[in-house]
């Protein structure tokens, strides 16, 4: 049997783009559980899980890697365990997904490496993009006001923060995010951003139109709702499943919107493209 130079394993519609750039780029490419792949010229379908485990070295998961110890793959109608993926792990094989967990641990026991491309700086810089440009749809569509002369507060200024209040900025918004390391205040004011604490107290919070909570932790809390007016959108994009409680801000009149693995739902075709020029460089690095 002919190996394939990568094998795409579940995934959603993000990976059908990953393949269809590998595929352009002149590779041979092996799909297994994911339909949309599967419909890409000259992609290789594979039928079983052993075969696409055995069909080649370099193996791409998904982002998420899994939930509930079942593979990310909701482009394909069979349940796929992670244990039955540990248990074909090879020596030579190369895996990279996204949020893989302890999955790093059962291939480093079978000798085989295992990468997550869902922490590497050069995927997280790149994802904020389509990330931020998705929360901008939101905001549009869902705010009876416009962005011009709008007051949006972003709670955090990391990669979706800085990329989301630039942008915000230049569509005329007046921006303030909130921080807590002293650079991140100095980087906000070099880029002509206003930065206030990060805690849940949200000062002058009647004023704002929007805020936007980037923080993978509960910050948002009774207090803050109690300080915002309830036509106040609020928008969590933190991580699935996120971390600002409905029902907390229902008690105050308040909206909230769960925007979660945006670039997958509203830019596919450019998260693809990312990923793949992610996972090359994960490959040329294992390579060494």
């Amino acid at each position: 049997m002919q190996k394939n130079d990568f094998v795409i394993i579940g995934g959603d519609k993000r990976l059908s783009f990953t393949a269809e750039n590998l595929i352009g780029d002149g590779y041979r490419v092996g799909v297994f559980a994911n339909s949309a792949a599967a419909e890409k010229n000259n992609a290789v379908i594979l039928s079983s899980l052993n075969e696409a485990m055995d069909s080649g070295d370099r193996i791409i998961f998904g982002i998420p890697f899994s939930r509930n110890g079942i593979i990310h793959a909701p482009l394909c109608l069979q349940n796929i365990s992670v244990d039955e993926v540990a248990e074909l792990v090879r020596p030579n094989h190369r895996i990279v997904g996204g949020m893989v967990g302890n999955f790093t641990l059962m291939c480093a026991k079978k000798g085989a490496v295992c990468a997550d491309y869902g922490t590497r700086e050069d995927f997280c810089l790149f994802n904020a993009v389509p990330t931020a440009e998705a929360v901008i749809a939101i905001l549009t569509q869902k705010l009876p006001v416009t962005l011009w002369g709008s007051k949006i507060l972003i709670m955090g200024y990391g990669r979706i923060g800085k990329a989301l209040s630039q942008r915000l900025k230049l569509l005329g918004a007046e921006v303030t995010v909130t921080a807590r390391k002293s650079t991140d205040f100095a980087l906000a004011a070099t880029n002509g951003i206003s930065c206030v604490t990060t805690k849940p107290h949200i000062e002058h919070g009647r004023q704002y139109d929007a805020v936007i909570n980037t923080i993978p932790q509960k910050i948002l809390t009774d207090k803050s709702f109690a300080l915002l007016r309830s036509d106040c959108l609020v928008i969590d994009v933190s991580a699935y499943p996120g971390y600002v409680s409905q029902s907390e801000a229902s008690q105050y009149g308040i909206e909230v919107t769960g925007a979660f693995s945006l670039p997958g739902k509203t830019a596919p075709v450019t998260a693809g493209r990312i990923i793949a020029d992610v996972v090359k460089n994960i490959f040329d690095e294992l390579a060494g």
